[in-house]
């Protein structure tokens, strides 16, 4: 077996410096990702942890195969972005994408103890149009009811506006 002459320096500043994983140096070197990490622990180099190699090798999520532009549903129905500048962000970084579409649709803050509503309760449906700011208690009195009213309304408009477009005449049975 030949015996292989590696700059353990070059090593380290691939490693450090170009962010290069074990792999791909040991592919650059034609030897073994171990022979690469002997080399990095002979020059005191730093290795990286799991969660930061992962980090590196998909750029922080945003290469990975499930990424979804920062945006994950909960198991409620709602919507979150990451937004980690957000004084409402989770320790996560995410919110809810109805707060923040609120926000810069009114270019102001959710008071504190005020919630956001959909009004045809829908809970992923976060036009501005669909979402009013309200006191905490007042969003609690609201009855279903009215949900479902507006869904149904909804519902007409859509088949309304599809109508047009095509320019259909629509009748209904009560109409003479």
């Amino acid at each position: 077996m030949k015996a292989l002459n590696l700059d353990t320096n070059e090593i380290c500043r691939l490693y450090r410096d170009e962010k290069l994983s074990r792999p791909e140096i040991a592919e650059r070197f034609h030897c073994s990702s171990p022979t690469i990490l002997l080399h990095l622990k002979k020059g005191n180099c730093q290795t990286r942890s799991l969660k930061e190699a992962i980090n590196l090798k998909f750029d922080g999520g945003k290469k990975h195969p499930n990424y979804k532009d920062g945006r994950i549903s909960s198991g409620r129905g709602y919507i979150y972005i990451t937004d980690k500048t957000h004084p409402r962000a989770q320790k996560s970084g995410y919110i809810f994408e109805h707060i923040v579409i609120w926000e810069r649709t009114h270019n102001r803050i959710l008071p504190k103890g005020w919630v956001i509503h959909h009004l045809n309760g829908i809970k992923d449906d976060n036009r501005p149009s669909n979402l009013k700011a309200m006191k905490r208690g007042e969003h609690n009195n609201l009855g279903e009811p009215y949900k479902k009213r507006i869904r149904e309304l909804e519902a007409e408009v859509m088949l309304l506006k599809s109508a047009l477009e095509r320019q259909q005449l629509i009748f209904t049975p009560n109409e003479n």
